[in-house]
């Protein structure tokens, strides 16, 4: 009797099997999905389409079948939505039809799977992909997909097909319904060498293809770089790789002089950690600290910026407590509304915070839906998680999200190294202009974004041409366009100081970026791994005389540099000096503002001192996008 109950069961199981099998197969009813007889009605004067029966439109451009006016022909097609029918290619001519007689219309119903095709891009038109060897031809806007292909990509393809019963092994590409989905059939991601490159296209260890389009960060490529690399396989002449993401991770080394030993102040940072059994988040660094007598250390960390008067009865303190639970602490205090509950923030149409601070509204109940657009600025800088806050006060259906940023400039600053290891130092921004309908096509748009879609603000309003075309071209693609009002009342009073300065004649005051170089030497303190060029500081401070004695004022003036180091000299320089200081700092500071001349003290005298920076993530070395 056991025997006889394990058997059935086993047949049980069979049988539940089989019919799962059969249950995938018939993805689309046999009578959606046929082969029909038609009538070619119209043809376009491009030559590009046709109607069939005078309201079914085809796409000819991939087709092989010889059409013409008249001709009776036999196409595949499904029923799409609201029993709309869907062309998906001509099978056959079967002649010229006279009209002596009505047509009479065949159809023969097919089964529909799902099966994966092989294919290799023989050409892109617009947003269409076109499979070489076949008629196959799909949109990259109907499909799934993580990157864009080019001609001589090799894809996996998920399509829905015709199930053939009698030949159900027999599968290719012409019986292809609907492309689905596709993705690279192999894909690697590896750190490689930059071997060859003429400013459009190169190479990378001889065998993998790139061109300019997929570097995303380090700049501009050149041999010798390393690079990581995100590669497909695809034929490209004599490579079969190509490179769809590039991001350059060293430079060329040139070794000129050995670079001094220094002590190791992280090295010796993460030993006392160890030692004390402590953790201190890098590159904060505190001396004379004594950890037997305290068990932690206390930060606290002023604003002493003024809030303007205009601004305070626009500020507010958040009470997150549930309104009517406890009586209201609502007061002013200079001028600041303190301690406002929920009903307070919901009667503004307007709202502005940081990301993290908005967080707040949700432990005060405010409802989801509650903001009919959400708008960050600065999209570029914030880290995944807090970009995600204020946008779940949005409604999904309704509502309205503008990510305000440039995925070129700094990214987000991310000190964990779990964190970096997870990828938080890509920004929401950048990772979303990876996907579809994002992502840059340059074989179907002119300037590589689709210009129906807000994707890329090209108009620049904060430089001159001649100052704007170098960035253009290594970071956008050539495609800004300055903007600015040369008849702004600065302007010439700027074109006419810095070409005395640098003794230029009248007929090409044009403005532009000035290369003035030093000879100078780099310096450290003891302490510190942060470097300054004492003669560089000097020329800095020595061309801020000159611009002042022709009255240009420190307000109007910024001094970029990548050392904390150099900063400090800077300003005890111009303290001895007795120099009106301009605003000297860092390009992080210096972020989202602007000022009619830059200075920029690079600092640096040699190359060879290039791997320290890397250790210690300092200069223009720590990022790419610093530049």
């Amino acid at each position: 009797m056991e025997n006889y109950l394990a058997d059935e069961l086993v047949k049980l199981d069979l049988e539940q099997e089989g019919s799962s099998e059969v249950a995938d197969i018939q993805d689309i009813p046999r009578n959606d999905c046929f082969e029909r007889t038609g009538l070619i009605t119209y043809i376009s004067d491009e030559g590009n389409y046709v109607l069939i029966d005078g309201m079914l439109y085809f796409d000819i451009t991939a087709c092989s079948v010889n059409l013409n006016l008249n001709d009776k022909v036999l196409y595949l097609c499904y029923k799409k939505s609201k029993d709309s029918l869907v062309v998906v290619r001509i099978l056959e001519n079967q002649g010229e039809h006279w009209g002596d007689f009505d047509l009479e219309v065949d159809e023969n119903g097919y089964r529909v799977i799902e099966h994966v095709i092989i294919g290799e891009v023989q050409t892109r038109q617009d947003r269409y992909v076109i499979i070489k060897e076949s008629d196959l031809k799909f949109s990259l806007d109907d499909v799934i997909a993580t990157f864009v292909p080019i001609q001589g990509d090799l894809l996996e393809l998920m399509c829905k097909v015709q199930y053939d019963e009698d030949n159900p092994m027999d599968i290719s590409s012409n019986m292809v319904v609907e492309v689905l989905s596709f993705r690279p059939l192999r894909s690697k991601v590896i750190s490689t060498v930059i071997t060859s490159w003429n400013g459009e296209q190169g190479s990378c260890d001889k065998q993998i293809f790139f061109n300019k389009h997929c570097v995303v960060t380090g700049g501009e490529p050149h041999v010798g770089a390393r690079a990581f690399v995100e590669a497909v396989e695809s034929n490209q002449g004599s490579f079969s790789w190509r490179v769809i993401k590039m991001d350059i991770t060293e430079n060329a080394k040139t070794i000129t002089e050995s670079a001094p030993i220094i002590d190791d102040i992280e090295e010796r940072s993460l030993a006392t950690e160890a030692q004390n059994n402590i953790e201190v988040t890098y590159p904060l660094k505190f001396d004379n600290v004594n950890f037997h007598e305290k068990p932690q250390l206390t930060l606290a960390i002023t604003n002493k910026k003024n809030i303007p008067e205009v601004i305070k009865p626009f500020c507010a303190t958040l009470n997150i407590a549930k309104e009517n639970t406890h009586r209201p602490t609502h007061t002013v205090h200079d001028g600041i509304n303190m301690n406002v509950p929920a009903s307070y923030v919901a009667r503004y149409r307007v709202t502005i915070g940081t990301c993290n601070c908005l967080g707040s509204l949700l432990q005060m109940d405010l409802p989801k839906g509650h903001f009919t657009h959400i708008i960050v600025d600065e999209a570029g800088q914030a880290i995944e998680p807090e970009i995600m806050i204020p946008m779940t006060f949005v409604n999904k259906e309704t509502g309205q999200i503008i990510l305000a940023g440039d995925p070129m400039q700094l990214g987000p600053v991310v000190v964990s190294k779990y964190c970096l290891d997870f990828g938080m130092d890509i920004s929401f921004l950048s990772r979303i202009l990876e996907t579809f309908p994002y992502q840059k096509d340059f074989a179907a748009f002119e300037n590589g974004f689709n210009s129906k879609l807000v994707t890329q603000l090209t108009d620049n309003y904060r430089s001159l041409q001649e100052v704007l075309t170098l960035p253009s071209e290594m970071f956008y693609d050539s495609t800004l366009v300055a903007k600015f009002d040369r008849s702004t009342p600065f302007v010439p009073k700027i074109l006419d100081v810095v070409s005395e300065i640098y003794e230029i004649v009248d007929n090409t005051k044009t403005g532009g970026i000035f290369v003035h170089g030093v000879k100078g030497n780099n310096a450290k303190a003891v302490d510190s791994p942060s470097w300054y060029n004492p003669e560089e500081a000097s020329m800095v401070a020595l061309t801020v005389c000159k611009l002042y004695k022709n009255n240009i004022q420190p307000d109007e003036l910024g001094i970029i540099t990548p050392y904390v180091a150099q900063i400090k000299h800077l300003r005890r320089l111009f303290d001895h000096m007795k120099l009106r200081r301009p605003k000297i700092a860092t390009v992080e500071e210096f972020q989202g503002q602007e000022r009619p001349l830059i200075i920029i003290s690079t600092v640096r005298s040699t190359e060879s001192l290039i791997a320290e920076d890397q250790k210690h993530s300092l200069g223009f070395v720590r990022s790419s996008k610093s530049y």
